[in-house]
């Protein structure tokens, strides 16, 4: 397999989801706007994974466990941002907010994202 075309595939992806998440936002679906910036974190993260192991990436979704297997250094900021985007994902099915509350959330999280 070439890697350096699963790592660009990766990459591709996630600047997608970027610009989706940013019109979403935009257009006021904030709930959607943070579960699409949830897939572009894992698909940067999928892109270090093969770019750090030269290996396809498991099937999984776990953003920290992505960037633990990958040996990524992060701050413990950036692991409580990735643990906040995974704990929203996993609950918002169940879970009301109202737009008006998620706005703040979702804004302080795509931001986190994108640095």
């Amino acid at each position: 397999m070439d890697y350096y075309k699963q790592k660009e595939y990766w990459i591709e992806a996630s600047i997608d989801d970027l610009n989706s998440a940013e019109n979403i936002f935009n257009a006021g679906n904030y709930d959607w706007s943070l579960f699409i910036a949830h897939l572009l974190l894992e698909k940067i993260l999928k892109a270090y994974y093969v770019k750090k192991r030269n290996e396809v990436p498991s099937k999984i979704h776990k953003l920290e466990k992505i960037a633990e297997l990958s040996e990524l250094q992060l701050g413990d900021n950036q692991i409580e941002m990735l643990r906040l985007v995974n704990e929203f994902n996993l609950q918002a099915p169940y879970i009301r907010i109202t737009k008006r509350n998620l706005k703040p959330y979702v804004q302080k999280n795509l931001q986190m994202s994108i640095c």
